[in-house]
């Protein structure tokens, strides 16, 4: 694979605790006018510019992105983020609930993206992806990272370990009580060293951010130069290896659906799936999907033999064939307002809170899809449903930012 060292822009670290922001994409707009309205220095302001307008307004109007590009200067000019004079590589760290993961902040080449070298596992929505394309294009920046990851055993932890021991540019616990640090990393020995290592490595996979990573793509496509030397050749990325992502399960609420009994649904699904009653809602093992409705937690396991298609196989997915689409007339999840998601460490306890408030006639709980499947899959060039995973705990936007105005900010190749 083809990384490379940058210039990044960074909070200084007086004002990185209240500037860092959740992804875009986790938050409503109603979430992000309540952070705006407490703090001025969100960096929302840049990412999600639509919670500074009434709803009058749409949320991908013009005038957004052209907001969120004034915000960005407006950092700029008050010295709010700061430019490193020399590329680096960036070190990230995040520790929470007594364990630590580590990533590598970098950029990756759109050419490896184009190839199939860097593998997705999942589909993008067309209004999402014009959104991040048009937020690229008017903003002249990237804002966020994609996660990445890659199969590791050769021990990347050994590699930056000496890294860890110096003194982090900043260090701040975010709301969620996640404390992340952050070293920049300019040793020219070491530099070389990570970008040998990942020469040796044949794919990176998408975790998260799938349409930053497409929307920049877009961009790229669309470029004349799509030399090394453009700064559109590139994808702002944080790198993991895998054995360090801890990935939950991304469960789901159904509502809006009139005349729903639940005898006549356990009539329906008794005679595909096994039905038990059981007291809690935690799904113990692959295969063991639960649900909640009338203060009840059920059970259910498929009956016939699984397909040995890995991705056909997936609890996700044997939701929605059996249940969601047969039953509920969901046919496209990704666009039915009669489906919700809800992920997190309390999302069980956020489908029992929605279905006992009448918000919801039932929630489904699925046990986590494993990382070597997402890798069997994306390997396999194959697509998980949407909202299949979720990944813990969060990289936050405005850490480290990709600007794409500035040829100098980009190593010479």
């Amino acid at each position: 694979m083809i990384i490379k060292l940058f210039c990044g822009f960074r909070p200084k670290k007086e004002y990185v605790k209240n500037v860092t922001t959740p992804p875009y994409d986790v938050v409503s707009r109603d979430d992000v006018r309540k952070a705006l309205s407490m703090n001025e220095l969100s960096f929302f302001k840049v990412t999600r510019a639509d919670g500074l307008f009434d709803d009058s307004f749409n949320e991908y109007d013009s005038i957004i992105y052209k907001k969120a590009r004034e915000n960005w200067q407006w950092f700029l000019r008050k010295k709010i983020f700061i430019l490193d004079n020399a590329p680096h590589f960036y070190v990230l760290s995040q520790k929470f609930n007594k364990k630590e993961r580590i990533g590598l902040y970098a950029i990756v080449s759109m050419e490896d993206y184009e190839s199939g070298r860097i593998k997705k596992h999942e589909l993008t929505r067309e209004e999402k992806l014009i959104d991040r394309t048009k937020h690229i294009e008017v903003v002249k920046a990237q804002t966020g990272p994609v996660m990445l990851f890659f199969k590791d055993d050769r021990n990347f932890k050994g590699l930056i370990g000496s890294v860890l021991m110096e003194k982090p540019v900043f260090e701040f616990s975010d709301e969620n009580g996640v404390l992340n640090k952050l070293w920049a990393v300019n040793r020219k020995d070491l530099i070389l060293n990570i970008e040998d290592f990942f020469k040796e490595i044949d794919f990176l996979y998408i975790a998260d951010g799938h349409h930053r990573a497409e929307a920049a793509y877009n961009i790229f496509k669309n470029s004349k130069d799509k030399s090394f030397s453009n700064l559109n050749s590139w994808l702002l990325s944080v790198i993991f290896p895998h054995d360090q992502l801890l990935i939950l399960s991304y469960n789901r609420i159904i509502k809006g659906v009139e005349h729903f009994l639940l005898d006549d649904f356990i009539d329906y699904i008794s005679k595909i799936f096994y039905v038990k009653q059981v007291k809690d809602l935690i799904p113990n093992r692959k295969g063991d999907i639960r649900f909640y409705c009338d203060g009840k937690c059920f059970s259910i396991r498929l009956r016939s033999k699984k397909n040995d298609d890995i991705a056909k196989n997936l609890d996700v997915n044997i939701l929605h064939e059996f249940i969601l689409k047969p039953y509920f007339n969901i046919h496209n999840p990704s666009q039915s307002d009669r489906i919700e998601y809800i992920g997190g460490f309390d999302s069980v306890e956020q489908i029992k809170k929605k279905v006992d408030m009448g918000n919801a006639i039932t929630g489904f709980s699925l046990y986590p899809v494993d990382i070597e499947d997402i890798i069997n899959i994306s390997n396999d060039n194959k697509i998980m449903p949407p909202k299949s995973t979720w990944f813990e705990p969060k990289l936050r936007d405005g850490i480290v930012v990709y600007s794409l105005e500035n040829k100098n900010l980009l190593e010479k190749v």
